[in-house]
């Protein structure tokens, strides 16, 4: 094999390695357009939920001394809350009643019907208990709100 054909080898090797690389460069491209296009939709979404639900004051809605739904939610005046029950934060091994445990899948069950893979955990641990309340209107004078719970940031 001469110096030109071998000269000719490598560069023709050059170009096909390089074209390879070009392409490879352009699947990384594609996927990193679509990875960072998901990232854009989950971040939105985020934005949307967290300041309803993780920057919240008494987000388990803990009764306040007198046993109301006081302390860091705002109740309209005409509104009057029950408080029908307090689920543990122990998993159903360690002492869960199993009428919390019922409670708890119909309200996935509920909450499934929009959100298909909402799991509530209804059997294990959580890091508080949570209270479930009632809530009623004494009088409804057309108002557009029942309650909401205070951001952390408020005082």
């Amino acid at each position: 094999m001469s110096t030109e054909q071998q000269l000719a080898a490598v560069v023709s090797a050059a170009n096909n390695l390089t074209g390879v690389v070009t392409g490879k460069i352009g699947e990384i491209d594609k996927a990193l357009e679509v990875a960072q296009r998901t990232y854009r939709e989950q971040l939105a979404s985020l934005n949307q939920s967290l300041p309803r639900l993780a920057i919240t004051k008494n987000f388990t809605m803990v009764p306040d001394v007198n046993g109301n739904l006081s302390d860091g939610w705002g109740i309209h005046q005409q509104v009057t809350t029950t408080k029908l029950r307090a689920i543990t934060n122990r998993s159903q091994v360690a002492g869960r009643p199993q009428e919390d445990v019922d409670f708890m899948r119909q309200v996935q069950a509920d909450v499934r019907e929009q959100f298909p893979d909402f799991n509530i955990q209804a059997t294990e641990y959580w890091r508080n208990d949570i209270y479930v309340w009632q809530m009623k209107w004494s009088e409804n004078s057309g108002s557009p709100w029942l309650a909401f719970p205070g951001s952390v940031d408020s005082s």
